[in-house]
């Protein structure tokens, strides 16, 4: 009969888990696997016949179900989160203290996950090519942010339990043995990797909170959307161009007819004017999908050449590199403006352009060489004599060596806020990602 192994896992046992922190989960695994060498391992008798003669041992010549869940706990990103803080400072020559500009929360609650995932691996061919697939579900509870304040309140920003947030997804990789020889041999491994995730709740007293430039924690929406003012569009979806704003805030002809981009705009009953800038979601910065490609060729013993390609799908970028150009008149657009090709002020010193996110919102897909590896290994006699080692390794690499991309910046993957959890996706004059080239060497004794 096939093996089940029940595992509780507990803080202790934190190997055998994906979670985090002080955590209990329950693993159950199915073994079916045909392969001698391992079902000794795995508590499975080796002349167990039930796989290997039935028709799934036809099939595959390995099969492992799984499934995990579990629940976790996580601290906040400071102790001192719940009390009031201070910060060494010093005025004219003499050391003092400020407050700090995060404030407390005497109420902050740690966040909660709870995550379940489910797969199975499954060998072909003799395990010439095997696929791995799993599907996860995770929810985040008193999901904590540090979300910004106004500085009227004496305070930047405070960590807020904001709500609950929801990631589910696929994994999926396919490796092959495509050719096997004693002079030759070719590997490939291909991955693809897919993530949803959403805000299933808010609490807040607004429903949009805005991190940084432009991206926001909406309900129903995912984390780090970008939101921001939009195009006026007419009935058929086309750009509706305007000339300058007069006193009241009402749009004029320019004298030679052009017109130029602008923010669409409200009435403010207010005012009796346009004033009321319109906002929406504009972009998202998470990608559709990710995906890699590896192929390792080798040839005979000394020779290993590989070479990867990764990529992100379906994800936008906010070029605000783009956007401080054309403002400050140091973009090829001021070119079109100095022809007369359009309206002066259309790029340059077009305040309202400039806070008219949509227009810099961009399509971040990519596919980038990520790395060519090429190793060579030595075991001739003169490697022991000289170094007293059995092998020697001598690598050669070299990364982000070419991007194929539409955006128009240096590089969509980076990020002017790094790793932030919400802030992500904006290019604002950041350092791109460097090529790299190494060697390696190294020594088995």
């Amino acid at each position: 009969m096939p093996a089940l192994d029940l595992v509780a896992l507990d803080a202790a046992e934190q190997e055998p888990t994906i979670f985090a922190g002080p955590s209990f989960g329950l693993a159950l695994v199915e073994h079916l696997d045909a392969r001698d060498d391992d079902l000794p391992r795995l508590g499975v008798p080796v002349d167990e016949p039930f796989f290997r003669d039935s028709r799934v041992g036809g099939l595959f010549s390995t099969l492992r179900l799984r499934a995990a869940w579990g629940e976790t706990g996580g601290q906040p990103p400071t102790e001192y989160a719940s009390q009031n803080t201070y910060i060494n400072v010093s005025y004219a020559g003499k050391p003092g203290l400020r407050p700090n500009l995060t404030a407390p929360n005497p109420a902050l609650k740690p966040e909660r996950q709870r995550e379940w995932e489910g797969g199975f691996e499954a060998g072909f061919l003799r395990d010439r090519a095997s696929l791995e697939f799993t599907y996860y579900d995770k929810v985040t509870s008193d999901l904590v942010l540090s979300v910004p304040l106004a500085l009227t309140t004496g305070f930047a920003s405070q960590f807020q339990n904001i709500g609950r947030l929801s990631n589910r997804g696929v994994e999926l990789t396919l490796s092959t043995v495509n050719l096997q020889g004693s002079r030759f041999g070719w590997t490939s491994r291909l991955g693809y990797a897919a993530n949803r995730n959403r805000i299933q709740k808010l609490n807040a007293s607004s429903d949009t909170i805005v991190f940084d430039y432009l991206n926001a924690v909406i309900e129903g929406q995912p984390i780090g959307v970008f939101f921001g003012a939009y195009y006026p569009r007419d009935a058929d979806g086309n750009i509706i161009l305007a000339g300058p704003r007069n006193a009241t805030g009402f749009w004029v002809a320019t004298a030679d007819g052009k017109r130029i981009p602008s923010r669409a705009r409200g009435f403010n009953p207010a005012k009796g004017d346009s004033s009321i800038v319109l906002r929406k979601v504009i972009g998202d910065p998470n990608p559709d999908f990710t995906a890699s490609f590896q192929n390792t060729f080798t040839f005979g013993r000394m020779l290993e050449l590989s070479v990867l390609l990764d990529g992100r799908f379906g994800n936008d970028v906010a070029n605000f590199t783009r956007r401080s150009g054309d403002f400050f008149g140091s973009s090829p657009n001021v070119g079109i403006e100095a022809l007369g090709d359009t309206a002066a002020g259309t790029f340059s010193r077009n305040a309202d352009r400039n806070l008219l996110y949509e227009e810099f919102i961009e399509d971040g897909s990519f596919v980038k060489l990520r790395e060519v590896a090429l190793q060579l290994r030595f075991e001739q006699p003169w490697v022991r004599r000289f170094t007293g080692s059995r092998t020697a390794t001598l690598r050669l690499a070299g990364r982000n060596l070419h991007t194929w991309t539409d955006y128009s910046g240096m590089d969509p993957e980076i990020n002017l806020f790094a790793a932030s959890t919400v802030s992500r996706g904006v290019d604002f004059a950041t350092t791109p990602i460097p090529r790299t080239f190494s060697v390696g060497l190294g020594f088995d004794f």
